[in-house]
């Protein structure tokens, strides 16, 4: 599974939205599972962006399927996330390589 940082920001009519309504509209959880995908996390934030969700999805076309299904009203930015260097040998022995060490 890959993981993904999605950055949300909501416009338009999905601003007036009861967050609190079973019929809110759109389901990013439900969207994620369809591809085989699960949420990590989900969060309102402050500033630029309004929401940051956390998915893990089976690859690079569940994530572009996922950004496509994302109602007009709200845009998404999607950034791949990687593992940290601790734990991971093979991406250590890799930047040691670039950097001939």
């Amino acid at each position: 599974m890959e993981t993904y940082i999605m950055l949300i920001k909501i416009g338009g009519s999905a601003r007036d939205v009861d967050l609190d309504s079973p019929d809110r509209g759109y389901d990013m959880a439900k969207t994620v599972e369809d591809v085989g995908g699960k949420v990590i996390g989900s969060y309102f934030t402050l500033g630029r962006f309004d929401a940051v969700v956390i998915v893990e999805v089976p690859n690079s076309n569940a994530i572009r399927a996922i950004s496509s299904a994302t109602p007009g009203e709200a845009t998404v930015e999607t950034l791949p996330a990687f593992p940290e260097t601790q734990g991971n040998p093979e991406l250590i022995r890799m930047i040691k390589t670039i950097l001939g060490k």
